[in-house]
């Protein structure tokens, strides 16, 4: 899933004045991975801040960290990590077995996106779609190193809305974006042939026109939207509604999206717990209790990513605005038990995590 974690000048002003007050480092609390090391395994849980920190899934007490930085929204996918820095238009690529930031091309600049629990990056074949404002897609050629023009969402409508939010997910033929403003929803599906637009529809429910989106993932056929009140599920092909369950109360509202294991995953009740939703049932429970109350409100940026048959997530662990202590915490859905949580401090300000 990818992830956005860039700061405002001011606000990147201020934090580093705040750490370098406390003298609060990193060093203590991880080893350095240079690129001069040795080749590393493939699969690893990253996070991405001040610094990135690269840790063993299955042994997540020691994580390492990276001399190179990482940037912008990510995408992990077996093998590989993909950034995305929409303010810049800059691409690259993080290799987990030499651990070395590479740039893969560029494409024109955009706009930050405005909710950091959607997709902003989708991997098909030899080309990432990129969210490069709402509303505007770009295919970027990884051979090639470019973008092979942008996509239009809004094209036909009369009055477009430079607000709002955009969400892209891979499927079969294609992909599928996901556009809200602030009048509705509007589901596409792009043909990766041709990069455009072969079908759009209103994304409407019994209970009238979706607005706000949280999440957005998909499964085999299926394309999965998490909003305030539903879980949607709509087919990958004619976009037609599949099923839609209402989300239970007191846990509204939900953030992110992964499938794994049957289940739709989310954070809930303002990030302090990690809940499954059964595909099959629509029935949802919470799987990990990721603080020990729910916060007045949902603090972000908070993250999810899925694979290697876990499912983690990361959320701000504190009330205060200027502190940005995050856990990261995770539920492996072949044995159905939670994983060690890991706690990292402010100073590292932590805004993405993804698996390769």
């Amino acid at each position: 899933m990818s992830r956005y974690w860039g700061l405002s000048k001011r606000a990147t002003a201020i934090l580093f004045a705040v750490v370098i007050a406390l003298g609060v480092g990193i060093a203590a609390l991880t080893q350095s991975d240079g690129s001069s090391a040795p080749r590393s395994s493939p699969h690893a849980l990253w996070a991405f801040g001040f610094v990135t920190l690269r840790f063993d899934p299955h042994q997540p007490a020691a994580p390492k960290r990276l001399e190179e930085q990482g940037f912008g929204s990510v995408l992990g996918v077996p093998g590989r990590v993909y950034l995305y820095e929409q303010l810049s238009g800059r691409v690259g690529q993080l290799d987990p077995e030499t651990n070395r930031v590479d740039d893969l091309g560029q494409v024109p600049a955009g706009e930050a996106p405005a909710d950091d629990a959607l997709p902003a990056l989708a991997a098909r074949g030899g080309d990432l779609w990129l969210v490069n404002r709402p509303g505007v897609l770009y295919r970027f050629d990884r051979a090639k190193g470019d973008g092979t023009g942008e996509v239009q969402l809004r094209a036909g409508s009369a009055s477009p809305d430079a607000a709002g939010t955009t969400a892209v997910v891979p499927v079969a033929g294609g992909i599928v974006a996901v556009d809200s403003t602030t009048t509705g929803t509007t589901v596409s599906r792009v043909d990766a042939g041709t990069a455009k637009v072969a079908r759009q529809v209103p994304l409407t429910t019994a209970t009238g026109p979706v607005v706000k989106v949280r999440g957005v993932a998909t499964a085999g056929s299926t394309v999965w939207v998490v909003t305030d009140d539903e879980t949607i599920g709509l087919d990958a092909t004619t976009l037609a509604v599949r099923r839609t369950f209402p989300v239970a109360a007191g846990l509204s509202p939900l953030r992110g999206a992964e499938v794994a294991g049957g289940g739709l995953f989310s954070i809930a009740a303002n990030g302090s717990a990690l809940v499954r939703t059964d595909l099959a049932s629509g029935a949802t429970r919470t799987v990990v209790q990721l603080l020990p109350t729910a916060p007045a409100q949902f603090r972000l940026p908070a993250a999810l990513a899925a694979g290697d048959g876990t499912v983690w997530a990361m959320v701000q662990r504190g009330a205060d605005a200027n502190a940005h202590d995050v856990r990261i915490a995770g539920w492996n859905v072949r044995t159905g038990r939670p994983t060690t949580a890991i706690e990292l401090p402010s100073s590292a300000y932590i805004g993405a995590i993804t698996l390769s």
